[in-house]
């Protein structure tokens, strides 16, 4: 990684069944390959839509790991970290497009503050509106405050204006210093998807790093193609990567006290959302969102009570790899 011939930035994309989406993707980053300063690396986890024939026609320039299996988002990305040579690594999802001067803003950032381990890009949604990029470290008072709607009665605070210290941001547009990568290691592969960035946060921080957001950095995210295909069984593995988190940072007791709060929050789901789907059916309405929240939180309390497994032991396909934040509500 400090060859003076290495790129300063080796750009991580790990993709799974998002064709359209990588493309432009990738689009967004040619300008960037023209320049000599980014290397592109994607990863691509098994997907059945062609997206590995479609980036080596149309970006050749882009280097592919072929995976023939779905690895996940931490392995995956850890296959790409093996294979980056830059000064900085950018993460970024295939349904995420970079602005112009984004990434050089992230890299100029992080080289004039050399404490700072990890940055994140504001995103935006395609009317411009910006999206959730930072957030604090998970604790079970505020898993279970998000799990009773309690959360939703509190004030999301004013906009950042300018670079921030945060807790975590989030992966769809991450980049982090080689340094750092080498001295924390890489993403945690117990996470399949979710959470392994804000483990990745965290980590740094203890290590005595900062982690940034940065505002002036834009990234358009289509927030939710990645897992338009199978929302069920994608919310099951975000309750799963909690888990796995509360069980490396937080104490039986704490661990214990979290599950039931979250429990009752998916059980309560299920009832209103089951009523809100009743009442619709009653008046010969038809709600996909309601029959789609029902599904979703139905498999989260049967996930439950079958004592918590591990859902890729009893796929018959493989998940995607890289998914947007999903809304339990």
């Amino acid at each position: 990684m400090t060859d003076q011939l290495s790129p300063d930035v080796s750009i991580i994309i790990v993709s799974y069944n998002v064709s359209e989406e990588l493309g432009r993707c990738l689009a967004s980053l040619s300008a960037l390959h023209e320049t000599g300063t980014a290397e592109i690396l994607v990863v691509e986890n098994a997907s059945t839509d062609g997206s590995g024939v479609r980036v080596r026609a149309e970006c050749p320039w882009a280097a592919v790991i072929q995976n023939t299996q779905n690895v996940g988002f931490a392995a995956g990305v850890n296959q790409g970290l093996a294979r980056a040579r830059g000064r900085f690594i950018l993460l970024l999802n295939p349904d995420a497009e970079v602005y112009p001067g984004t990434v050089e803003r992230l890299v100029s950032f992080m080289q004039a503050h050399p404490e700072c381990g990890i940055a994140g890009g504001q995103l935006l949604n395609p009317d411009g509106s910006r999206q959730e990029s930072a957030r604090p470290f998970p604790t079970p008072a505020l898993l279970i405050a998000e799990s009773l709607f309690l959360t939703r009665l509190s004030s999301s605070g004013r906009p950042i204006t300018g670079p921030c210290a945060v807790d975590a941001v989030v992966g769809a547009c991450l980049m982090a210093r080689a340094e750092m990568v080498r001295e924390v290691g890489p993403l945690d592969e117990r996470f399949f998807l979710y959470s392994e960035e804000t483990d990745w946060c965290r980590r740094a921080r203890q290590g005595g790093w900062k982690v940034y957001v940065l505002p002036d950095a834009p990234v358009l995210h289509r927030l939710g193609r990645s897992t338009a295909g199978r929302p069920d069984e994608a919310l099951v593995e975000l309750y799963r990567s909690r888990t796995v988190y509360l069980r490396k940072y937080f104490g039986r007791v704490s661990r214990w006290a979290t599950h039931g709060g979250m429990l009752i929050g998916v059980a309560l789901r299920v009832v209103l959302w089951g009523l809100a789907l009743l009442g619709q059916r009653l008046q010969r309405r038809s709600s996909s969102r309601a029959a789609q929240k029902f599904a979703q939180n139905a498999a989260v309390l049967q996930w439950y009570c079958a004592g918590c497994p591990n859902p890729r032991a009893r796929l018959a396909s493989p998940q995607p790899a890289v998914v947007a934040a999903i809304d339990p509500g």
